[in-house]
C-alpha cells in the first residue's frame, strides 16, 4: 500500500521538471534523475543499500537523506533564480516608467 502511495507523491516531480526544462535544464534534470532514483528505492528497497554500500554511505536511509537534501538545494536554486529574473523584469519595468514621466512632466513644462 505505502509503495502506490509513495509513487503518487512522486510522480509531481516529473510534472514539476517537465515545466522547469525552458527555466533551467540543469534543475529538470535533476528532477527527473531525483524522481526516477526515489521510485527505484520505492519499488525495490533493497537497491538503496546497495548503492549506498557502492558510494561508501553506510545504509540506504542515509543515502536517500542526501538525495533530498541535493533535491531541496536544487529547488532552492531553481526559487533563487526565479526570483532573480523576477526581480530583473521589475528594476526594467521600474526604469521605464520613471523616465516616461520624466518625459511627460518635460513635456508639460514646455507647454506652460
Amino acid at each position: 500500500m505505502i509503495v502506490y502511495l509513495l509513487t503518487l507523491l512522486i510522480l509531481p516531480f516529473y510534472l514539476y521538471a517537465f515545466r522547469a526544462w525552458q527555466v533551467s535544464r540543469l534543475v529538470a534534470t535533476g528532477l527527473v534523475v531525483a524522481g526516477s532514483g526515489a521510485l527505484l528505492f520505492v519499488w525495490i528497497p533493497s537497491i538503496a543499500n546497495d548503492f549506498a554500500g557502492a558510494l561508501g554511505v553506510g545504509r540506504g536511509a542515509d543515502l536517500v537523506i542526501y538525495v533530498y537534501c541535493l533535491l531541496s538545494f536544487m529547488l532552492i536554486l531553481d526559487l533563487s533564480l526565479k526570483i532573480k529574473a523576477q526581480h530583473h523584469t521589475i528594476t526594467r519595468l521600474a526604469r521605464e516608467i520613471a523616465v516616461g514621466r520624466a518625459l511627460d512632466l518635460e513635456r508639460h513644462e514646455h507647454k506652460c
